[in-house]
């Protein structure tokens, strides 16, 4: 394909920053590893029509009926200057609104698909296998254990929809001009950091005390990461590729963890093969 060679050129910035250990730029080096593997872009494709249906629906309801209120109350306490304010407010909400909406019903199976996808691709099959041979057969399970599986597949945000209260929420801060949507960015930020690594945890078998214990270990990677990936997902219309993008990012996360346990599990077997190696010669 003669677009990679332009993608990679274009991209090139990105992959030299992306060689720093801060992981504040894995969302960075998600763009660059989804944008230069093709193989991945299927389900964003699938997603493409769906999402702008979503997202021109809530533009067109929000400005029908609730834009003319907040711009007529705008007004009356700003003058003309409120409307303009109004409508940019009115814009931050129907982005957040066609966001929630999208990650109940849009992203769950997909991102799964794509977080899978990456480790293969950097040849971490073993722990998607591992992560599936963990869970028992179907024939050994209980009903218990059945009804626990069902409810995991799905999407929890519509078994528990406390979303609705961070909906409302987003949709209060969105009034407050400029810091009304960083401090979205720093509601969502820890949340989209669970989300992009979710998967990880799931094939891990973390139960939510060994979730809680990682992220305390990574707090500062965890809330690096999770800020800039709200704030890319927190672009209009453009948002829902970041949402891959950032998923990528997660799973290149993984794999450096992965990646960093089997270093230190050869040196470790390294050590204790030189520690017998010797005990062995002291006594000849």
């Amino acid at each position: 394909m003669l677009l990679l060679p332009l993608i990679s050129m274009v991209l090139m910035p990105f992959s030299l920053a992306t060689h720093s250990d801060f992981h504040i730029l894995y969302p960075v080096r998600g763009i660059q590893y989804f944008v230069t593997h093709p193989i991945l872009w299927g389900n964003l494709i699938l997603l493409t029509i769906p999402q702008f249906i979503i997202t021109t629906s809530v533009f067109v309801v929000a400005y029908a009926f609730l834009y003319p209120p907040q711009a007529a109350l705008a007004f009356i306490l700003n003058g003309p200057v409120g409307t303009i304010a109004a409508f940019i407010s009115m814009f931050q909400q129907a982005t957040s609104i066609a966001r929630s909406i999208s990650e109940v019903f849009l992203y769950p199976k997909p991102l799964r698909v794509l977080f899978d996808g990456v480790l293969v691709q950097e040849g971490m099959d073993r722990v998607i296998l591992q992560g599936r041979m963990a869970a028992p057969p179907a024939s050994e399970e209980s009903d218990y254990r059945r009804a626990v599986t069902w409810m995991k597949s799905v999407p929890r945000k519509l078994l528990f929809p406390t979303w609705l209260f961070m909906v409302f929420l987003r949709f209060c801060l969105s009034f407050i001009p400029f810091l009304g949507p960083l401090m979205i960015i720093a509601i969502d930020g820890p949340g989209t950091a669970g989300r992009c690594l979710g998967r990880y945890f799931e094939l891990k078998n973390y139960d939510q005390p060994m979730i809680d214990s990682f992220i305390r270990r990574h707090r500062l990677q965890w809330y690096s990461f999770g800020l800039f990936a709200s704030f890319l997902e927190s672009l209009p219309f453009i948002g829902f590729v970041f949402t891959f993008t950032n998923t990528s990012g997660g799973a290149l996360w993984a794999v450096r963890i992965e990646r960093h346990e089997m270093r230190e599990s050869r040196r470790g077997k390294n050590v204790l093969g030189q520690r017998r190696k010797a005990k062995y010669s002291a006594l000849q």
